[in-house]
């Protein structure tokens, strides 16, 4: 279905940028990590307006992204109902032909059979969709924590920069805390991310989808 094939592409952008995020990520945790530990740690003013650019771009891109599901959430919901509508009248038409006109031909049989499995995977592919578009896994949840996390070092390292003193070392460690906890918002949300599970089930429909079409 075109609406699946929409929402996979969506989801399929929206993972490549929260992994290249988390990467960047932990390539700053693991700098500061290191200076962190030093007995004589070597904080460069550049460093922290490296860091700043970074966070700034990270925070825009997940807030695009936050804007763009919105708009996709209200689309698909829109479709979603009019799938379901279309479906729930054309099963019913469906199930009532079978039962008026019952008949032990094979192929009427194959018929009913095909119809059931049929509607269950399109329920079944209406479910998964529901799940994404509402966000019943929490992910969306989880992007802006990340995204608040974001902004308030956005805002701190902002202060440092224009100003001649460099960051303590307590900001510094309390930096190194704020990215661990990044790092960890943004693989969690990359797991909640339902495109393994959705691929396994969506090769298992495609198969079903094929063998009742051929009969």
């Amino acid at each position: 279905m075109a609406l699946v094939s929409e929402l996979e592409e969506t989801e399929h952008a929206q993972c490549t940028q929260i992994t290249d995020i988390q990467q960047g990520i932990s390539k700053w945790l693991s700098f500061i990590s290191t200076q962190n530990q030093c007995p004589d740690p070597k904080y460069e003013k550049t460093s922290v307006r490296e860091i700043h650019a970074d966070l700034k771009q990270w925070s825009e891109t997940l807030l695009q992204w936050e804007e763009h599901r919105g708009e996709k959430h209200l689309l698909c919901q829109q479709k979603l109902s009019e799938l379901s509508q279309v479906l729930e009248k054309w099963l019913r038409k469906s199930h009532t032909r079978y039962e008026r006109h019952p008949s032990p031909h094979s192929g009427a049989l194959q018929g009913q059979k095909a119809l059931s499995d049929l509607d269950r995977v399109v329920t079944e592919l209406l479910k998964l969709l529901q799940v994404q578009v509402s966000d019943k896994s929490g992910n969306f949840r989880l992007i802006r924590s990340l995204v608040e996390l974001l902004d308030l070092w956005v805002m701190k390292t902002s202060d440092v920069t224009g100003q001649f003193e460099m960051m303590s070392l307590s900001d510094w460690l309390k930096l190194e805390e704020a990215l661990f906890k990044g790092q960890s918002l943004a693989e969690e949300a990359l797991l909640i991310f339902p495109s393994g599970q959705r691929e396994s089930r969506k090769d298992q429909n495609k198969l079903d989808l094929q063998k009742h079409t051929k009969c």
